[in-house]
């Protein structure tokens, strides 16, 4: 049994922007490490036709397609799943414009992941 076939029996099948092989890209951040009231998911834009974003879950265990998708823009952005409130959505842009360019370094390519940790600031 190869990969897919294995995240097929324990994962719902995902829409088509997200696929299998995508989650093993993403990193998580604690609201511990972002002060956040929420977690945050990172990855490399390897790959990735659209511009940089994170992505936002309530929940350490929330799937992708369960995610709020947000630009890394300023403004940020919401691309797609559920609304944040005005509220979140200026603590989001606060810790994005905080940690822009290393959000974009790893987006890039330019740094690994414990590199990136090294540099994220919590608001």
């Amino acid at each position: 049994m190869n990969y897919a076939q294995f995240l097929s029996r324990i994962v719902p099948p995902t829409p088509p922007s997200i696929q299998e092989d995508d989650y093993w890209r993403m990193a998580n951040l604690s609201s511990k490490k972002t002060g956040l009231p929420f977690i945050v998911w990172i990855s490399s834009g390897q790959g990735i036709r659209h511009a940089a974003r994170v992505k936002v879950a309530r929940d350490m265990a929330d799937l992708p397609r369960n995610m709020t998708s947000v630009s890394i823009a300023s403004p940020a952005t919401i691309h797609d799943g559920p609304p944040l409130s005005p509220a979140d959505l200026r603590k989001l842009e606060d810790w994005i414009s905080l940690n822009r360019e290393a959000l974009l370094d790893y987006w890039n390519c330019k740094l690994a992941t414990d590199e990136v940790m090294e540099r994220l600031r919590g608001v």
